[in-house]
């Protein structure tokens, strides 16, 4: 699965997650300016560069889930023998520079009683990016 239908599963199970861009590439690198890649609590899709570059990259946006950051955050690896880091070492020479961004979580939005202004309510709140669900005991309100 590639990164952007990752995205999509994430929204649709209304789970969180965080977008992984390498944004910034200075000499040698296992991925150019431009790679992407999904984290979840569980999983990644896509990748931007294996090793310590990417488990740095997983263990910061699972960082960002579980503190519950809503902004962006970037991160600068250099990627060269003498560099310490928490992941271990990575010789390829050169920094990369990524850019990591929360995928928020769709809102649900229950609106109970679909008459005539709940029907306004309904068509008014589904331009908007959340989940919309609609109840009303009467079955015919909620065919149209």
């Amino acid at each position: 699965m590639d990164w952007l239908r990752a995205v999509q599963q994430l929204r649709d199970n209304r789970e969180p997650g965080v977008l992984v861009t390498v944004i910034e590439v200075r000499g040698h690198a296992p991925r150019e300016a431009g790679a992407k890649m999904v984290v979840s609590r569980e999983a990644s899709w896509g990748s931007v560069g294996g090793g310590n570059l990417e488990a740095t990259a997983v263990a910061r946006a699972r960082e960002m889930m579980s503190s519950g950051a809503a902004g962006p955050q970037t991160c600068e690896l250099q990627l060269n023998p003498h560099a310490h880091t928490e992941h271990g070492r990575q010789c390829c020479g050169g920094s990369v520079r990524m850019l990591l961004e929360p995928l928020a979580v769709r809102p649900v939005v229950a609106l109970f009683g679909i008459g005539h202004v709940g029907y306004e309510l309904a068509r008014i709140l589904s331009r908007l990016p959340v989940q919309l669900l609609l109840v009303d005991s009467r079955a015919e309100q909620l065919d149209r």
